[in-house]
């Protein structure tokens, strides 16, 4: 919002005049002096409409040509606000003021134009809207409000393109019925515009329900998707965890079968009792596989007796201290694994 309370503008609009007989003195003009409506192609503002509900005036002002203090055309009597501003007034029997009349004698389409001061003026961007005089008035656009008129003048161009100037011969009461059927005429137009923006609007409001409504139905239909996508997902899942499972177990009953034949041929080299049984050979069985190897290893490196004498490993197939020989194996088994493992840390 720009403060414009020290600058004066001028905007130009279509008076009616009345010509008196001589014998009724003066003769007085009625005019239009602002149609409400946005302005276009000014000088400065290029699109511009003055809130008239803001807006003030003195009922008696001056009346010049051309904005020219020393072109006095008259004054006015009457001055209304409401959609639109209009004036009624005197033609002075002065030099300015006879140029206006013979004018208009002639058919010459006067045009009027104001002297204004906004107090404030509202800067509407793109596609702001706001309503003024009725009206709807969309963005970009300057909005004069709290404004004073100084003056009202006759001029030869109007900056209102949508108002036409009329100029005629007729009676008071004539121009107050003219001006009831335009003020009606006005009003019907309004109400017609505010029509047209709320039947937009709520077609609009239609169409974006019906979007939501489609969008809102999409996406019911792919959470319904996804959600039996995961219910698959679990099954498979738990059928996949089953099957591992019953894939260790029958590793692991693979890898003991192969571990005791690996080693009942060991011992069947060294021509002593396989017993699966036995804590010493079920320790190595249960072992790393490392540690296993290793066992192997060290069960390899010692040579069969070519006739063992009688009783020479009686205490392979004891429990206790007596089976010594074969515990000594398989802690050599376990310092050879890590003696590996200490080797491959340090490559």
């Amino acid at each position: 919002m720009t403060d414009a309370a020290d600058q004066e503008f001028f905007f130009r609009m279509e008076p009616e005049m009345e010509a008196a007989a001589p014998s009724e003195g003066l003769r007085k003009f009625r005019g239009t002096a602002y149609g409400g409506g946005v302005i276009t192609d000014h000088f400065m503002w290029d699109r511009v409409v003055f809130d008239l509900e803001t807006t003030t005036a003195p009922e008696k002002m001056p009346v010049l040509l051309d904005h020219d203090s020393s072109q006095i055309v008259g004054f006015t009597s009457e001055v209304r606000m409401g959609g639109r501003m209009t004036v009624k007034g005197v033609v002075a029997d002065q030099e300015a003021g006879r140029k206006v009349a013979s004018l208009a004698d002639q058919g010459f389409p006067w045009q009027m134009s104001v002297r204004i001061m906004p107090k404030t003026v509202l800067t509407l961007g793109e596609k702001e809207k706001v309503k003024v005089n009725g009206r709807s008035v969309k963005g970009p656009a300057a909005v004069f409000k709290d404004s004073v008129i100084r003056e009202v003048s006759f001029c030869a161009l109007g900056a209102d393109r949508e108002t036409e100037a009329n100029v005629f011969h007729a009676k008071e009461a004539d121009m107050e019925i003219k001006e009831t059927g335009q003020d009606r005429d006005l009003a019907i137009q309004a109400l017609n515009e505010e029509k047209d923006r709320l039947k937009a609007e709520r077609d609009s409001l239609q169409a974006r329900q019906g979007e939501f409504a489609a969008g809102n139905a999409e996406l019911k239909g792919q959470v319904k998707a996804l959600e039996f996508e995961i219910r698959t997902l679990k099954e498979s899942l738990e059928a996949a965890r089953k099957d591992a499972d019953e894939h260790r177990a029958r590793f692991a009953e693979l890898r003991l079968a192969s571990r005791e034949a690996l080693l009942a041929a060991d011992y069947g080299r060294l021509k002593l009792d396989f017993d699966r049984e036995a804590p010493s050979v079920a320790a190595v069985l249960q072992a790393e596989e490392a540690v296993f190897a290793a066992f192997r290893q060290a069960l390899g490196s010692v040579k069969p007796p070519v006739s063992p004498p009688e009783g020479a490993f009686d205490n392979v197939a004891r429990e206790g201290p007596e089976e010594e020989p074969l515990f000594s194996l398989v802690r050599k088994a376990e310092m050879i694994a890590d003696k590996d493992k200490e080797r491959k840390n340090a490559n």
